[in-house]
């Protein structure tokens, strides 16, 4: 590196910052390209991590099996802090069985998993919406997941709820003992009773009709991943 290339690149390294005035700190300055400090094993020190210049200092920490792509970036743009985890393994968080893990958000803010909202404040703890449905129907998985079917048949109707394997690949983080409640609310103007039958892989049991103005709730609980199934069962007398 020429001396040029040394005067428009800022120094890299511990150095003693100021904090605050009553308070000088240490601190580490990166380089003003990259602004990306690696922390990784010696035998990966001249892997190529194929990672885009940041905007704002930080800190990324390498596998050492597949170090350019997996890895954990720690930075905050100024307005935000940010975890970002690259790869396909996730984020594995490993505590006791005796401790527990807490996510604090603000009432404003939404605290999201795989992209379905799990808390909005303190007071919504799970995210429902309607489904409208009227004569029989195969009831799509993300019907299903809305966790309620309003239904206002004519006649008698049948919904068919989706087939194991449709299910199976529309629940985040799907596995053996994966389950949910959802209700039928059968709101027909007239005597006409709603039937809920299982989809291919399914077995139901239990109380599977709904009478005119009768709520009646279900459950669901994934009994095979590799060969998708599931059990509904219909609750109540």
């Amino acid at each position: 590196m020429g001396d040029g290339d040394r005067q428009n690149r800022s120094f890299m390294g511990f150095k003693r910052l100021l904090g605050d005035e009553s308070n000088p700190t240490g601190g580490i300055l990166v380089d003003s390209d990259s602004k990306t400090l690696h922390i990784v094993d010696p035998a990966d020190a001249n892997t190529d991590w194929d990672v885009s210049a940041a905007m704002h200092p930080t800190v990324a920490i390498h596998g050492a099996t597949t170090p350019a792509t997996e890895y954990v970036q720690i930075y905050t743009d100024e307005t935000d802090a940010h975890l970002n985890v690259k790869g396909t393994a996730g984020l594995d968080i490993d505590v006791p069985a005796s401790q527990k893990v807490s996510v604090q958000v603000n009432d404003s803010d939404i605290l999201t998993v795989n992209g379905t909202m799990v808390v909005a404040n303190a007071t919504t703890l799970c995210k429902h919406t309607q489904t409208a449905l009227v004569g029989t129907a195969t009831v799509t998985a993300a019907q299903l997941l809305t966790l309620v079917l309003d239904g206002t048949p004519t006649a008698a109707a049948t919904y068919t709820l989706p087939t194991a394997a449709l299910l199976v690949a529309a629940i985040p983080n799907v596995a053996v003992g994966s389950s949910f409640y959802f209700i039928v609310n059968n709101k027909s103007a007239g005597a006409n009773t709603i039937t809920v039958a299982a989809g291919d892989g399914g077995t139901a049991d239990g109380t599977l009709t709904i009478a005119q103005n009768v709520i009646r709730g279900f459950f669901v609980i994934i009994t095979n991943v590799a060969t998708p199934a599931y059990f509904v069962y219909g609750l109540g007398a």
